[in-house]
């Protein structure tokens, strides 16, 4: 069984949760950027079916200031890719909000309020939190890939239960 995760944002990535004799392990990617090479990624795990789990990018994101161009791209690329998955593919995918990825995290790991911590802080976070779930090293999850992880991880709970 595979369960894939993504982060289409610029600095995202992919995460496929591969299960191994009961056990998941993570294959991760960062995210290409290039529309040719993200159809390439994609297209690495279409003959499994395994479902697809996209962060759906809120059109606006408090407290934080991003440029119209970044914003272009980060809602450009989530787009791009469920477009891709959905239409060309034919792949399940679901789309879901940061706030329901994480609102789990929250609850399980005891984390602080978001506002609380600088941006820096809140990855590093998030970061611990995958590591301890998927039984990784810091040197084995860049920072880059941990919101595409706990992406995989939520979409593997959320479709298959949370005993998985």
């Amino acid at each position: 069984m595979i369960i894939v995760g993504i982060d289409p944002g610029m600095s995202g990535g992919v995460c496929y949760l591969v299960r191994n004799h009961g056990v998941f392990f993570p294959i991760i990617e960062k995210m290409p950027e290039d529309d040719v090479a993200i159809m390439s990624l994609l297209e690495t795990f279409m003959s499994a079916k395994a479902p697809f789990f996209i962060e759906k990018i809120p059109h606006f994101i408090p407290g934080k200031n991003i440029m119209g161009s970044q914003m272009s791209k980060l809602t450009g690329n989530q787009r791009f890719i469920y477009g891709f998955l959905r239409g060309r593919m034919q792949c399940d995918v679901v789309q879901v909000t940061p706030q329901e990825w994480q609102k789990a995290i929250k609850t399980k790991w005891d984390l602080p309020k978001r506002a609380s911590l600088t941006t820096s802080q809140w990855k590093n976070a998030l970061r611990d939190v995958a590591c301890n779930e998927l039984s990784l090293s810091q040197k084995q999850l860049p920072l880059w890939a941990a919101d595409a992880a706990l992406i995989a991880l939520h979409g593997m709970r959320s479709h298959f239960g949370s005993g998985v």
